[in-house]
C-alpha cells in the first residue's frame, strides 16, 4: 500500500517558519521606531518653529491626533505625509510671508496639515472652516478629490485649482499646497506598482509641472516657490520614467538589496510576514537607485540574471526621507 504524504509542514519546518516569521516582525518593529522616531522630531521641531502661528500649531496637533496610523507601506506614520507637506512649505515662510502676509502663511500650513482631511479622515469643510477659517476651508476643499461626483475627471480637478474664481490668495495657495503634496508623493513613487507609475508621471507632466510653471509667471511673488517644485518634479519625473530600467535589471536590485535579502524574501512569501515591504530598504538604498537612474547606470551585462521575465521591485519604504 502506497505511503500517504501529509500535507503538512514537517515540526521543524513548522518551528523554523515560526522563526522566520519572528525575525520579520522584530524588523518590522524595529523599523516602525526608527521610522516614528523621524516622525516626531520634525514634528516637535516644526510645531517649535512655528510658536509664533498659533492656528497653525493647532492644526498640526490636529493632524498629529487624526492621522495615527500607518501608511500604505504598514511602517511610515500616517501623519508623515501633511507633516512633510507643510514642512516643504514651512521652507519658503520668509518669501510666502513677505509676498502675501503672515495670516496667509498660517492659512496654507493649516490646509497643508489637513489637506487629506475630507478625503482620508471624513472631516467636512465646514468643521475646517470652523475651526480655522473660510481660507484654509477653501484651500482644503480645492486640493481634495470628491470622486463620487459623477462629474469628476483630472483635467476637470486641475482645472478648478489653476482658475478659482475666488480671492487670488486662495487659488495661490490651493497651488501651493497641490505642488508641495505632490512633491512628496514623488518621494514614494518608487514603492508603486510599476503598472502605476505610468499614469502617475504624466498626470504630473500633463497638469501639475505646468500649473507650476505657469504659476511663476502670473504670481511672480512667489516664483522661487513655484520654480524650485517645478524643478523638483521634473527631476522626480525623470527618475521615476528610469525606474523600469532599473526594474528589469536583477544585478542592480540585488546589489541595492544586499545584507537585506531575508526582507527581500518576505515580500516575496504567502506568509502574513510577507506583508512586509522591503523592509531593509533605508534612505541610503533611496540615494544610491535615485543616482543609478540620474546618471542611467546600467549594471555589468555578466551581473545581469537571465530570466524571461523581468524581476518586478518590490515596494520601498523610507523613500519619502530618500530625496530629503
Amino acid at each position: 500500500m502506497p505511503k500517504t504524504i501529509s500535507s503538512q509542514a514537517s515540526p521543524c519546518q513548522a518551528g523554523a517558519d515560526s522563526i522566520h516569521m519572528l525575525e520579520n516582525q522584530q524588523a518590522l518593529d524595529l523599523l516602525r521606531v526608527r521610522e516614528a522616531v523621524i516622525y516626531q522630531t520634525r514634528y516637535d521641531a516644526f510645531v517649535a518653529k512655528l510658536s509664533s502661528f498659533p492656528r497653525a500649531v493647532q492644526a498640526l496637533k490636529e493632524m498629529h491626533m487624526r492621522f495615527d496610523g500607518y501608511r500604505k507601506d504598514g511602517v511610515t506614520p500616517e501623519g508623515a505625509h501633511p507633516l512633510e507637506v507643510a514642512r516643504h512649505v514651512g521652507r519658503y515662510k520668509r518669501l510666502i510671508v513677505s509676498a502675501y502676509g503672515r495670516k496667509f502663511f498660517d492659512d496654507v500650513v493649516i490646509a497643508c496639515a489637513l489637506h487629506d482631511g475630507i478625503e482620508d479622515k471624513g472631516m467636512s469643510g465646514k468643521e475646517i472652516q470652523r475651526k480655522y477659517g473660510l481660507n484654509a476651508a477653501e484651500m482644503v476643499r480645492l486640493v481634495s478629490k470628491d470622486k463620487s461626483d459623477p462629474g469628476f475627471t483630472i483635467a476637470r480637478y486641475y482645472h478648478e485649482i489653476a482658475n478659482y474664481s475666488g480671492p487670488e490668495r486662495i487659488r495661490v495657495g490651493a497651488i501651493v499646497i497641490k505642488g508641495s503634496d505632490r512633491r512628496h508623493n514623488f518621494h514614494t513613487v518608487l514603492g508603486l506598482n510599476p503598472a502605476r507609475i505610468g499614469p502617475y508621471v504624466e498626470e504630473t507632466e500633463e497638469y501639475v509641472i505646468p500649473m507650476l510653471m505657469d504659476a511663476t509667471h502670473m504670481y511672480p511673488r512667489l516664483e522661487g516657490y513655484f520654480a524650485d517644485t517645478a524643478i523638483e518634479l521634473t527631476e522626480a519625473t525623470l527618475v521615476a520614467r528610469k525606474w523600469h530600467e532599473i526594474a528589469s535589471h536583477r544585478g542592480t536590485l540585488q546589489a541595492l538589496m544586499k545584507g537585506f535579502s531575508r526582507a527581500t524574501e518576505a515580500t516575496e512569501s504567502n506568509s502574513s510576514a510577507g506583508r512586509i515591504q522591503s523592509l531593509g530598504v533605508t534612505c541610503a538604498i533611496g540615494h544610491t537607485a535615485r543616482n543609478a537612474v540620474l546618471n542611467d547606470k546600467k549594471p555589468p551585462a555578466s551581473r545581469q540574471k537571465k530570466s524571461a521575465q523581468p524581476h518586478p521591485l518590490p515596494p520601498v519604504i523610507g523613500m519619502e526621507y530618500a530625496f530629503s
